[in-house]
């Protein structure tokens, strides 16, 4: 039995701190004190906006 695996690496966010003017780039959460504000992105500088993908429906190989 033959399967594909469709798989892309994670989304890149820009995080604001809530207690200074500090921004980072990060695929996850910094910490509690993190708010999300931009994204997703696919790179790690937070410049390039990330494209949708749309998959083709997979096939279970059952008829």
């Amino acid at each position: 039995m033959m399967t594909n695996a469709l798989a892309e690496p994670a989304a890149w966010y820009r995080w604001k701190s809530q207690t200074s003017d500090a921004e980072v780039c990060s695929q996850t959460s910094p910490g509690d004190a993190w708010d999300k504000v931009a994204g997703p992105f696919s790179d790690a500088h937070c410049q390039k906006r990330k494209k949708a993908v749309s998959y083709p429906a997979l096939s279970s190989g059952k008829n």
